[in-house]
């Protein structure tokens, strides 16, 4: 296909505008990451830069060498794994029943779930619900509450609606329940749907926090990653919640030992999302197709 001027002078602008988006998306990060290496002599001097003179690990040892930061990894990977393994199950089985058009009640439930999406209690009387349900100070607090997220099970829907009703109609003359259908055929077509809202629900249970500092009042050894980097980048005096200092090492900079957490945090998702890259955008597209 031969390309005139306007589409070239397009393309050129779209590869200008996603160069800009990138690099403003990036160079904060980056900056974070060099200021974690900084020695306390250097930030003094320089302040928060992106490439060190002097580049030192001390501010990463110091940090994992405390038990604070393996507890939060440990719970922040259980939650993100056992939560999304069930918001993923119980938004496929809810999406899959409001896909089929002979389900009695069908309209009622899609507007019921319509109006959660505009409207909730609020906070007081969430706080309430999961008091009530002794769901505090476990990690159920940070699980059951956020089971459904009724977007994502549109989403579903939407993509559930585009598998052929010849294969359901040809497995239910075989002699297939509804639930050996859904998991032996409609779960099967649906990967890269799944694989689109399970990252939506990893990457909002490993980035959320608030429901663990509502919730967590006297456990804080439940508390996940996120609500750690909170504490430390609030806190006026970084040293007083760190007290695992490796001998022999200056203490760095306060605000390196900040960057460093935050570098920790985000390393994980960085590293597994381009492997899921592929899945996220072709679900997005294939999950649109149909209302």
């Amino acid at each position: 296909m031969k390309w005139s001027f306007g589409d070239k002078m397009v393309s050129v602008v779209i590869v200008i505008i996603m160069a800009v988006l990138s690099a403003a998306f990036l160079l904060p990060f980056l900056l974070v990451v060099g200021s974690s290496l900084l020695t306390p002599g250097e930030y003094a001097a320089r302040g928060m830069v992106f490439l060190p003179r002097h580049p030192t690990p001390d501010t990463y040892r110091i940090l994992l060498a405390g038990k604070e930061i393996w507890d939060a990894y440990g719970v922040s990977v259980f939650r993100t794994l056992a939560g999304t393994v069930m918001n993923i199950s119980v938004s496929a089985m809810l999406a899959y029943g409001i896909s089929k058009k002979d389900l009695p009640g069908r309209n009622l439930i899609i507007t019921l779930l319509f109006i959660t999406m505009i409207f909730n209690g609020g906070l007081i009387p969430n706080y309430i619900i999961v008091s009530n349900l002794k769901l505090t100070d476990t990690i159920w607090c940070m699980l059951l509450p956020n089971l459904v997220n009724v977007w994502n099970v549109f989403v579903l829907r939407n993509f559930f609606v585009t598998i052929p009703e010849e294969l359901k109609e040809a497995a239910t003359i075989d002699g297939a329940s509804q639930g050996r259908i859904f998991r032996m055929i409609v779960l099967p077509l649906s990967k890269p749907a799944l694989a689109t809202i399970s990252i939506y629900y990893a990457v909002a249970h490993w980035n959320s926090w608030f429901d663990a500092a509502i919730y967590l009042n006297k456990r804080t050894d439940l508390w996940p990653l996120q609500l750690i980097v909170r504490k430390y980048v609030q806190s006026a005096d970084v040293y007083a919640l760190q007290s695992a200092l490796v001998g022999g090492m200056q203490r760095p900079p306060g605000m390196s030992i900040k960057c460093a957490v935050i570098v920790l945090t985000s390393l994980p998702m960085l590293l597994i999302y381009p492997f899921l890259q592929k899945y996220f955008v072709k679900g997005v597209i294939m999950g649109s197709v149909k209302g």
